[in-house]
């Protein structure tokens, strides 16, 4: 294609969290497709060539005022993000008209030049978003909806604005042949909360420290849940016959995942149900989905989104409906087969190579 692409992330970078993953596979990607890029956030700008002394250090202040502000982090991550989008404004100077700026934050639209092409990813509704409103005679944007039901917000609130539908991605490497379990092991990879939302795990443990040997007979590991999320999870655990049947790790590298997924006979997706999940795209369902490992999920909008209804084992939130999943997946029935390969399928279809190029050229697209 031989694009300019400049990536600008109002969050640090580089980051093991989430977004620090997702942007860092999504410029391989987009290198790898043959275009140029550029990463801009604020602390790359500190290290760069291109300000100087004394406009790193305020940055560097900000940078760390909203990092110790608790506080007042919103006001200091507004703060931040001002700043270091008018120091983008000023380096943009030299960028070609061609330049095609890839941001997950609509402050970047407002505030940089409009001679631009524009993709936003959109991973959640924000108050802000609608102000957006006032830009949709610019054919110079496209929104990134990560969800259908985003998607579907954007086609009702800025329908004048182009929008494509772009779920989240895996790396090709994550796409492998499973090894075979003896004894049942359940595994679930990720955080305790997402964006400070629940993500129920805690719930499902009681429910399952509850159930006799006969019941479910099987051991569980729990990876990337944090510190506190070990404590948590050790308190449950503590004083009944799970704890010597659990594992609690607090970390895992991006690159580890597959491994730890290779020592599963299932996972598990919990249940959990607000507005927040509604309109989510949990990564590790895709992370999941690669390992042709069976998948039990909470029957939530979100992930029937993402799922149907021919690729996972759903429960309605209650330990019998988890237990009625759990001995199916161990009957290895008929369907078993076919729902692993739909998973998996779905999967193969979302790496973050396909992923960009499906962006790109939805960009390259755009003519003004």
């Amino acid at each position: 294609m031989n694009l300019e692409v400049k990536v600008v992330l109002l969050a640090r970078f580089p980051s093991t969290k989430a977004y620090g993953v997702n942007t860092s596979h999504t410029l391989s990607a987009i290198r790898e497709l043959g275009n140029g890029v550029e990463i801009l956030s604020p602390t790359t700008l500190v290290e760069s060539e291109y300000i100087g002394k004394s406009i790193k250090s305020i940055l560097r202040f900000l940078i760390f005022y909203y990092t110790k502000n608790f506080y007042f982090s919103k006001i200091a991550f507004l703060l931040n993000s001002f700043f270091f989008l008018f120091l983008v404004k000023r380096l943009s100077k030299k960028w070609a008209s061609e330049t095609i700026v890839w941001s997950r934050s609509f402050l970047a639209v407002i505030m940089l030049p409009k001679r631009f092409r524009y993709f936003v990813e959109i991973h959640r509704i924000s108050r802000g978003l609608k102000a957006l409103r006032f830009l949709q005679r610019r054919r110079s944007i496209k929104l990134g909806a990560i969800s259908l039901p985003l998607l579907d917000w954007l086609e009702k609130n800025l329908s004048k604005l182009s929008r494509i539908y772009c779920p989240m991605a895996i790396p090709e490497s994550f796409l492998f042949t499973p090894s075979r379990k003896e004894e049942f092991v359940l595994g679930y990879f990720g955080s305790m909360k997402s964006s400070g939302q629940d993500q129920g795990v805690l719930t499902l443990l009681r429910q399952i420290c509850s159930l006799s040997n006969e019941q479910f007979d099987g051991q569980i590991i729990l990876g990337g849940i944090g510190k506190s999320g070990v404590e948590e999870c050790s308190q449950v655990i503590l004083k009944s016959k799970w704890k010597n049947r659990v594992t609690l790790i607090d970390h895992i590298l991006h690159d580890e995942i597959p491994a730890y997924l290779s020592r599963c006979s299932a996972l598990v997706l919990p249940f959990r149900s607000t507005e927040y999940h509604r309109v989510s795209y949990p990564i590790k369902a895709l992370e999941y989905a690669s390992s042709r490992k069976p998948i039990i999920a909470g029957e939530t909008e979100d992930i029937v989104n993402i799922f149907g209804h021919n690729s996972v084992w759903y429960y309605d939130g209650s330990i019998e409906s988890f237990l009625s999943a759990f001995q199916q997946i161990k009957d290895n029935n008929d369907i078993f087969s076919s729902k692993l390969e739909a998973a998996f399928n779905m999967a193969r279809d979302n790496t973050y190579l396909l992923r960009t190029k499906r962006i790109l050229e939805a960009i390259n697209s755009i003519r003004f």
